[in-house]
């Protein structure tokens, strides 16, 4: 009996890894995200900040 109380809790642990991930990623692609990385994508395209010495 213990050990079937041991597979339930495991499979809740990976169900609850599974729910995060697919929340992480609706966070990381929605409208907030995608704005925030054309915001510094634009911001990295006109850095005009000198190079560090010896690089190529």
């Amino acid at each position: 009996m213990v050990l079937a109380t041991c597979r339930h809790a495991a499979w809740a642990v990976i169900a609850g890894c599974g729910v995060m991930v697919v929340l992480l990623g609706i966070v990381s692609t929605g409208r907030r995200a995608l704005g925030t990385a054309e915001r510094n994508g634009a911001r990295l395209a006109t850095d005009t900040s000198p190079a560090p010495e010896g690089a190529r």
